[in-house]
């Protein structure tokens, strides 16, 4: 079994608040098992108040090949 992590991508009002967490749809590790929120890391910026598109990283180690995992999605925040 392979490790992976997939995302969606999310739509925000102007202002409205961001959390990493609503990206996540699914992050398995190379046992089959799911990766805990805490064993996540995040790069990139969403500024909620500016309209724009923004990507974000999110990416994990798995424990049993010690690599890096990532996906990428777009946080867009609209008027």
């Amino acid at each position: 079994m392979h490790a992976k992590i997939e995302l969606k991508n999310l739509t925000l009002r102007k202002n409205e608040s961001f959390q990493p967490e609503a990206l996540l749809v699914e992050a398995t590790d190379s046992s089959g098992h799911q990766v805990p929120l805490e064993n996540f890391r995040m790069s990139g910026e969403v500024k909620p108040w500016i309209p724009g598109v923004y990507p974000i990283v999110i990416s994990f180690t798995d424990p049993e090949s010690n690599q890096q995992i990532e996906n990428k999605a777009l946080v867009t925040v609209i008027q």
